[in-house]
């Protein structure tokens, strides 16, 4: 299943969307061959080592954005989360087993742009910005058989990852042909 939308609502002082998406959806994946097994001519390579291998997946995503002023001097902010549930059954010759994730991150980004004439000549641009990013993750492997829980799981774990960022990028066009552009 695939579910899409985005609104755009006008406030008074600069503009708001929101969008969101959701997703879901399973497949199958018959397995990994032995590649010295096809070569040998022992497994043809078409066999299905375990048919029930496969998985499915859900996302749930909601993005929101403000911008304020016009494009050339905007102040803008970006905030999202997205959650993400992942499921693989494989056999990769010593049975099957699940790997399963379940993320969830979410971000914020500001920025601010100004745009002008450097010694009221150059057209320039200054560019500065923050951003934050943080990954909830759990994961578990475990061994299954026929997508059914077959003893303990052999790894689970849960982590959390931070990241916070600082950036500013300069642009300056001496001609109507080239542009210089630096950044940290």
């Amino acid at each position: 299943y695939n579910l899409f939308g985005k609104a755009t609502i006008p406030t008074k002082e600069g503009d708001l969307s929101v969008r969101t998406q959701f997703y879901g959806g399973q497949w199958g994946a018959p397995g990994y061959l032995n590649r010295e097994l096809v070569q040998s001519g022992a497994l043809k390579p078409q066999a299905a080592v375990n048919s029930s291998d496969g998985g499915n997946k859900e996302l749930q995503n909601v993005t929101v954005n403000y911008v304020r002023g016009d494009l050339d001097q905007a102040l803008t902010m970006t905030g999202f989360i997205t959650h993400d549930v992942f499921n693989r059954f494989a056999d990769f010759g010593g049975g099957q087993r699940l790997q399963h994730e379940d993320r969830t991150t979410m971000g914020l980004t500001f920025r601010k742009t100004w745009t002008g004439r450097l010694f009221d000549m150059l057209p320039s641009q200054l560019m500065i910005g923050t951003n934050f990013r943080n990954d909830s993750v759990e994961v578990m492997q475990s061994p299954t058989i026929n997508q059914n829980p077959s003893g303990s799981p052999v790894r689970n774990l849960s982590f959390t990852e931070q990241g916070w960022g600082q950036y500013v990028q300069a642009q300056v066009q001496p001609l109507p042909w080239p542009k210089f552009t630096g950044g940290s």
